[in-house]
C-alpha cells in the first residue's frame, strides 16, 4: 500500500472536478482500484472502467465515438467510398456538393451509372461495429471485492482490442467518470488522513464517536452532508458508517465531501 500514490491520486480527483472534467483516469493499483469501488458504491462517481492509456469507447460521447470512427474508416476509403460519403444525405454540405455542376461530373466519372443516383446516394452509412471482445487473463490481483462486483468490472473492460499481458500490465489505468449536480461537482473536496510517516489507526469507538459528529484521535467528526471517510481495515476498504455497523476499526486514509 503506497500512500504518496494515493496523495496523488486524491489530489488529480480534485483537480478534476474542480475543472470540470467529465472523465479521468488513474494508475491501477489494487488500493486504487478498491477505493474507486467504493466512492462509485457512495454516489461519487458513476462507471469504473479499467482500460489502457486511451478512454474505452463506451465512457466517450456517442457523438464523439461516431466522428471518430467515421474519420477513421475514410482514412482507408477507396475513391468510390469517399464520394458516396461526400454527397451522402446525411452530410450537412451534401446539398451544396448536389447543386456544383462540376461535382456532379466527378461523381458521375467515378462511381458506375446505377450507383451515381440520387436514389442511391440517398442511403445512410453503415454504423460500424463494436469492436471485438477479447479474451481477459488476469486482470484483476488477489482482492476483497464482492464477486458480482468483480464480474461487473471484468465486463466492463471488454472494451479494447488489446489482450492484457505482463507487458503492458503496467500500462493499464482506471477510468472514472466524474458526477456533477447543477454545475458543481459531487465531489469537491479530498483530504488525506494518514501519512507516509504517520498512519492513524482508528478502533470501533473512535468511529463511532466521528460518525456522531465528535473528535477522536486527532481526526474531526463528520458534520458535512454527504462526508465520507474511508478506512483501509481486514476487510477491504470501507467507509466509516459500515465499519461502525460491522464493529471494526481500521487505517483511515481519506475523508471526501462536495
Amino acid at each position: 500500500m503506497s500512500l504518496v500514490q494515493l496523495a496523488n491520486v486524491c489530489s488529480h480527483l480534485q483537480n478534476a472536478s474542480l475543472a470540470r472534467l467529465g472523465l479521468t483516469s488513474i494508475p491501477h493499483s489494487r488500493l486504487h482500484l478498491l477505493l474507486a469501488v467504493q466512492l462509485q458504491k457512495q454516489g461519487f462517481i458513476s462507471n469504473v472502467v479499467l482500460a489502457g492509456s486511451t478512454p474505452p469507447a463506451k465512457l466517450l460521447p456517442q457523438t464523439a465515438v461516431d466522428h471518430e470512427l467515421k474519420f477513421q474508416k475514410l482514412q482507408h476509403a477507396t475513391p468510390s467510398e469517399s464520394i458516396r460519403h461526400a454527397f451522402d444525405t446525411s452530410n450537412p454540405f451534401a446539398r451544396q456538393r448536389e447543386q456544383s455542376a462540376e461535382l456532379r461530373a466527378v461523381r458521375d466519372s467515378v462511381l458506375p451509372p446505377e450507383e451515381s443516383s440520387t436514389e442511391r446516394l440517398k442511403v445512410q452509412e453503415q454504423s460500424i461495429g463494436e469492436p471485438e471482445d477479447f479474451s481477459i487473463n488476469e486482470l484483476f490481483p488477489a482482492s476483497n471485492l464482492h464477486p458480482e462486483t468483480e464480474q461487473q468490472l471484468r465486463a466492463e473492460a471488454f472494451t479494447e482490442s488489446e489482450q492484457v499481458t505482463q507487458t503492458n500490465r503496467a500500462s493499464r489505468r482506471l477510468w472514472l467518470s466524474l458526477k456533477y449536480w447543477d454545475g458543481e461537482p459531487v465531489m469537491r473536496k479530498l483530504k488525506m488522513l494518514s501519512r507516509p510517516t504517520q498512519k492513524l489507526w482508528l478502533t470501533h469507538d473512535d468511529l463511532s464517536r466521528i460518525v456522531r459528529g465528535k473528535r477522536a484521535n486527532y481526526i474531526d467528526g463528520m458534520t458535512r452532508i454527504g462526508e465520507c471517510i474511508f478506512l483501509s481495515t481486514d476487510k477491504g476498504i470501507m467507509e466509516a458508517r459500515e465499519c461502525v455497523e460491522r464493529r471494526i476499526g481500521g487505517m483511515a486514509l481519506c475523508r471526501i465531501w462536495g
